[in-house]
């Protein structure tokens, strides 16, 4: 290419990213001259190998349309793969750099070279909604999400391909999860594809003249300007929307209402580091065990922690944890978990205080007035039908009629396991065993330190694991996130290894710990454990087989919970945070259970 006429003939591929100009920005010639400047820092003998075009119109339909085009050559040499050949061998690498201003939104495309940094400056990238409901009532092909989950058994990322995935893919659960990237065919007839993390938007089509380029980048930025109008009305309406945090900070839209630890992640990830614990008090550092450290964080989240204005940031009543809203994200603050130090050998980077640890990896949950706003994991998310769905999730419960007078787990405080025959009449365990007992061919109690559940149901063609769970709150949201996360972290058990199986046999033919009451519930004359393992060791090849995840749960109650959420706006502060903490979590739960193929229950009381 010899001169700035000759570039204007480089063919262009039919796509770009997407950013609007921000306030007092305009794409004008300084710009431009900066623009090119930035890019020749990377680019040896400028004269020779670079080359551009003034900031020029494009007439597009009697309107408008800005460009700048540059083309450049990088310094030859040869290719890392043949540092043995004669110098002659040498790789010219050539690119370019394309930016288009239409009605304030800017496109630009690239090859073999990286957007500037100042640009970051002066443009800010399309937001997430604006990409959404570009293709609204679109035919869409691939789907690919990221889960808003942070728990560490949770499906981070799943894709799904399909000819209409409107009529293929299950809507369920999906609000759960985020767009990354999405295909299909618009109502125009146009094949695109778009990727939310990047604002990229292309279309099938390539080597496209300057002119058929803008004529692309106009008609993008006119249905992006009709899209602004309106929300999703299609199938991606049923995704969660990411929000920008900071610009709801700012228009004082977040308002805290109560907020969740994560507690169930925190004794996982403490518990595998093999960590240490010490307390500041009085100027020494006293050692606690994890035991202590969990029995702190359960006792703080026994109930919804209810937030209250305190100037510049937001606590609870008793003034244990503070949220504070700064520009970046949400932290916690807390005087007693900044004062309790982590020391672990296999995690260094958990070393340090527990409130350090906890914001971090952004352990917790923070609800606000706006109900269908949520912050977990270091984002702001809008889960907009977490409401709406209720009906299905509902369908998961089912009471068992003795909840209602069950006083313990499985035995009480004062009675050591080794006095023990059989559980207590008013215990969990003992209420599991009596009414499953006879629909399956096998149960077992599987409680010991590396349990998969607490007791394991077995007959043909069923796998079913029982996680039971007694609390004295009634409104208590942690104790149904223990719950699930137990659950959760063992579902990938439901169809283990062979040798996972068989190591399970000499505990199950004993004794549970160091009591007299035998694991085998259920047992006959004429079948053993070894018969229940093979069982399901041909479970696990029966496509027909079902395989379900039950929490028994007795702080539940269907028709309360069933009402709270019939009645939502009506609800007083402390019932309206733990409903909504509680759909979020039976949500998370059930969306997990049917990604895994597995059935998930729910037995609580009526």
């Amino acid at each position: 290419m010899d001169n700035s006429t000759d570039i204007k003939k480089l063919k262009l591929a039919a796509a770009a990213y997407y950013f609007k100009e921000n306030d007092g920005v305009v794409v004008d010639a300084s710009l431009w001259q900066r623009i090119q400047n930035a890019l020749k820092v990377n680019i040896s003998k400028p004269s020779y190998n670079f080359y551009a075009t003034d900031l020029e119109n494009e007439m597009i339909n009697g309107e408008s349309v800005k460009y700048g085009l540059c083309v450049f050559r990088y310094a030859e040499k040869r290719p890392t793969y043949a540092e043995e050949i004669s110098e002659y061998w040498t790789e010219r690498k050539l690119g370019y750099f394309i930016i288009v201003e239409y009605h304030g939104l800017v496109a630009i495309q690239i090859r073999n070279a990286v957007i500037p940094k100042l640009l970051t400056y002066v443009l800010t990238q399309l937001n997430y909604s604006s990409l959404t409901t570009l293709n609204n009532d679109s035919n869409y092909t691939r789907i690919s999400m990221k889960n808003l989950e942070g728990g560490a058994n949770a499906m981070r990322e799943r894709t799904f391909v399909a000819d209409d995935l409107s009529r293929s893919m299950s809507a369920f659960g999906a609000n759960h999860y985020m767009l990354s990237s999405f295909n299909g065919k618009n109502s125009r007839g146009k094949t695109f594809a778009v990727t939310t993390s990047t604002a990229r938007i292309a279309e099938r089509g390539q080597n496209l003249s300057i002119h058929k380029y803008c004529e692309l980048v106009k008609e993008t930025i006119d249905n992006i300007n009709a899209g602004n109008l309106n929300s999703p009305t299609d199938f991606l309406s049923v995704f969660a929307e990411y929000v920008d945090y900071k610009e709801e900070k700012d228009n004082g839209v977040l308002v805290p209402s109560s907020i969740l630890l994560s507690t169930w992640v925190i004794n996982d990830m403490l518990d595998n580091a093999q960590c240490s614990f010490t307390y500041a008090l009085k100027g020494q550092r006293i050692p606690i065990s994890l035991a202590d450290v969990m029995h702190y964080l359960e006792m703080c989240t026994n109930d919804p922690i209810l937030l209250l204005n305190n100037d510049t940031d937001y606590v609870d009543k008793k003034k244990r944890i503070h949220v504070k809203l700064w520009d970046n994200g949400i932290i916690i603050d807390s005087f007693r978990l900044k004062n309790l130090e982590i020391t672990s050998q296999t995690e260094p980077e958990y070393n340090g205080s527990l409130a350090r640890l906890i914001n971090r990896y952004g352990l917790f949950n923070v609800y606000f007035d706006s109900t269908d706003l949520i912050y977990t994991q270091g984002g702001l998310y809008k889960n907009h039908n977490l409401l709406s769905n209720f009906a299905q999730l509902l369908s998961a419960f089912e009471p068992i009629v003795g909840l209602a007078n069950i006083h313990t787990e499985k035995h009480h405080n004062g009675h050591s396991f080794e006095d023990l025959d059989e559980w207590s009449n008013d215990s969990i365990f003992k209420l599991v065993e009596d009414t499953f007992r006879n629909k399956y061919d096998y149960l077992i109690c599987d409680d010991l330190e590396k349990e998969w559940a607490d007791h394991i149901g077995i007959k043909e063609n069923e796998i079913a694991f029982f996680v039971e769970k007694y609390s004295e709150g009634k409104y208590s949201a942690s104790d149904f996130q223990e719950a699930i996360g137990q659950a959760l972290k063992n579902i990938g058990n439901l169809s283990p290894l062979d040798t996972a199986l068989d190591s399970k046999k000499a505990e199950w033919e004993g004794m549970h710990t160091t009591s007299r009451i035998a694991r085998w519930s259920n047992p006959q004359p004429e079948k053993s454990i070894d018969d229940a393992i093979f069982k399901w060791k041909c479970n696990r090849s029966n496509p027909f087989s079902e395989k379900k995840m039950c929490l028994v749960v007795n702080f539940i109650s269907l028709d309360e919970f069933k009402n709270s959420l019939n009645n939502f706006n009506n609800l007083d502060a402390k019932v309206k945070a733990v409903t909504f903490q509680r759909l979020w979590l039976l949500s998370s739960f059930v969306n997990a259970c049917i990604e895994a193929g597995v059935t998930p229950k729910i037995y609580c009381k009526n």
